[in-house]
C-alpha cells in the first residue's frame, strides 16, 4: 500500500532511496489519496479531451500529475504480478484500464511471499482480449495450468509474448515441448515472442503458419527446436539468438530465410569467425542488413573455419560489434569479407581498445558513418579511404529504445531515468521487450490508434 502524504513525510530518508522503493514508478509512489483522485478524473472524462474544466474534488491535485496521468495511460495499462505486488493491484488496474488495450507481467518467482498462479490466471482469462502484451515467468507446473487453461480461448490483440521458467524440473522432465506452440495456437497474432525455456521437441509437432515478425530466443543443444520456429515463421524479419555457440546449427539442412533483415548473435562460449562461418553453412539470408553481435571471445588456434565469401550476406550494410574479442587471421579474414559492403559500423563494449589496433579502413572501403562511446574515438584509425562521419555515442546503446536518446537530449527527461538495472521482481525478458516504464512510449500504431490518446504534452518532465 502505497503511503499516505502525511505518512510518507514521515518515512526515513534511507528507506525511500532503498532500491525496491526507487522501481516504483513516480505514480506508485504517490500517495494513496491523490491516485483516488487522478483514476477518478481519469474515469469520468474521455481521454484525449484535457482542456474540460477540472471537477472542484481534484483541485488539490497537482495540474502536472494530472497532465502525466490523463496523457500518460501506459501508467495504468502497465500491469505487474509478482510477490511485490498483489491481484488485489491487478484487480484495481484492470478496472482503471479498461476499455484500453494493457500489458501484463506476471512472475510467481517466490521471495518469502506466495504469489497464487491460479488466480493471476482466473484474472487474466476475464480480460483475455484487452491484452496486447504478456510475460510469464513461471514455473514447469504453473505454465502447463496456463495451457490447460487457455487452450479453449483465442485472443488476436496480444501482440508481444514472453515465456520464462524459474523451477526446472528434473533433467529426464525438462521443459514442457508443447507449451510455446499451444500458446502460438491461442494468440494467432503475436508478431514477437521471447522464450527462456530451454524446451526439447518432436520434429513431427504439428505448428501452423505464425505471424512471428520477431523472435528472440535462448540457444539450447536442441536446435531442431529453432529451426522448427524459424521454419514456420514465413514473415520472420527479426532474429535475436541468445547464449549462441556455434553446434546450434550443426547437423541441419540448409534453410532460407528471405524475410530475415535484422539479426542478432548474443555468443555464449565461440570467436566471431567460429559462429558466422556455422551460421553461413546453416541459413541463407539474401536480404540481411543489419548485424549485431556481442560478446564472442577470442578464437583457439586450431580451430578450422569455413572461409565466407562476399555473397554470403550480400545486402549485409550495417555492422555492430559489441564486447567482441578480435584475435588473429581468423577474425580479421571474417571481418575483410563482412566489411566489403558496409555502411554502418558501430563498435561498444569493454575490448574496444582491441578493435583500434586491428580495424583497417581498407577493411570497410564503402564506410560512411562509425560510431563509438563518448571518449573512445582516439583510437580510430586518423586515415580513410573517404570522408567518414563520427557519431559518439551512449556506452550503452543496448538499453535504449529508438529516439530514447535523443528524447533525453532535448530536455524532455532525465537520462537516470534508465540507468537503474532491470528490476529483479519483474519477468526480465519483458523488459527489455517491451515498455515498462512510464517515461517510454513504445506502442504499436495499432494501439495508438485504439487508444486515441494525445500524444505526452511538449516540455514535460518526471517529477
Amino acid at each position: 500500500m502505497a503511503p499516505t502524504s502525511v505518512s510518507f513525510l514521515s518515512i526515513p530518508l534511507h528507506i525511500r532511496r532503498h532500491p525496491m522503493y526507487l522501481l516504483d514508478t513516480p505514480i506508485e509512489r504517490s500517495p494513496d489519496e491523490v491516485l483516488a483522485l487522478i483514476f477518478k478524473v481519469a474515469a469520468d472524462m474521455p481521454l484525449g479531451r484535457r482542456e474540460q474544466s477540472v471537477p472542484l474534488t481534484v483541485s488539490a491535485v497537482s495540474r502536472r500529475w494530472r497532465t502525466v496521468a490523463l496523457s500518460s495511460p501506459e501508467l495504468w495499462t502497465t500491469i505487474h504480478v509478482s510477490h511485490r505486488r498483489s491481484t488485489d493491484h491487478a484487480t484495481l488496474f484492470l478496472k482503471r484500464s479498461t476499455p484500453l488495450l494493457f500489458r501484463m507481467t506476471v512472475n510467481t518467482q517466490s521471495r518469502g511471499k506466495a504469489v497464487e498462479a491460479a488466480e493471476i490466471l482466473e484474472l487474466f482469462v476475464r480480460h483475455i482480449q484487452r491484452c496486447s502484451a504478456l510475460a510469464l515467468c513461471l514455473t514447469d507446473e504453473e505454465l502447463r495450468w496456463w495451457n490447460t487453461a487457455l487452450q479453449h480461448t483465442t485472443s488476436h490483440t496480444l501482440r508481444v509474448l514472453s515465456l520464462t521458467i524459474h523451477s526446472h524440473p528434473p533433467e529426464e522432465l525438462y521443459g514442457p515441448p508443447e507449451s510455446p506452440f499451444i500458446f502460438a495456437t491461442i494468440f494467432p497474432r503475436v508478431s514477437s515472442i521471447r522464450l527462456a525455456l530451454a524446451p526439447t521437441m518432436l520434429q513431427h509437432e504439428p505448428l501452423d503458419s505464425l505471424r512471428l515478425t520477431t523472435l528472440n530466443v535462448r540457444c539450447t543443444w536442441d536446435g531442431g527446436y529453432l529451426r522448427h520456429m524459424c521454419r514456420h515463421s514465413p514473415a520472420l524479419d527479426t532474429l535475436v539468438l541468445r547464449e549462441y555457440s556455434a553446434s546450434v546449427f550443426e547437423g541441419a539442412p540448409v534453410a532460407c530465410m528471405p524475410t530475415l533483415t535484422h539479426l542478432v548473435l548474443e555468443y555464449k562460449d565461440a570467436a566471431l569467425a567460429e559462429g558466422l562461418s556455422s551460421l553461413a553453412l546453416s541459413l541463407e539470408l539474401p536480404n540481411l542488413v543489419r548485424l549485431e553481435v556481442k560478446g564472442s571471445r577470442t578464437p583457439y588456434a586450431w580451430y578450422k573455419i569455413r572461409a565466407l565469401d562476399h555473397q554470403t550476406f550480400p545486402e549485409l550494410r550495417f555492422l555492430h560489434l559489441h564486447d567482441v574479442c578480435l584475435g588473429g587471421a581468423l577474425d580479421l579474414n571474417i571481418l575483410h569479407t563482412l566489411g566489403a559492403k558496409i555502411t554502418h559500423l558501430r563498435l561498444t563494449g569493454e575490448p574496444f581498445n582491441s578493435l583500434n589496433k586491428l580495424l583497417s579502413p581498407t577493411i570497410f572501403p564503402d564506410l560512411q558513418m562509425i560510431e563509438v562511446p563518448r571518449g573512445s574515438s582516439s583510437g580510430l584509425p586518423k586515415t580513410w579511404p573517404k570522408s567518414v562521419t563520427l557519431r559518439l555515442i551512449s556506452g550503452h546503446p543496448w538499453c535504449y529504445l529508438p529516439g530514447e536518446i535523443a528524447f533525453y537530449e532535448d530536455g524532455v527527461g532525465h537520462i537516470t531515468e534508465f540507468e537503474w538495472d532491470i528490476p529483479w521482481h519483474l519477468c526480465s525478458d519483458f523488459c527489455e521487450v517491451h515498455n515498462t516504464s512510464p517515461w517510454r512510449d513504445a506502442r504499436s500504431a495499432e494501439e495508438r490508434s485504439s487508444d486515441q490518446v494525445l500524444t505526452r504534452t511538449e516540455g514535460l518532465r518526471p517529477l
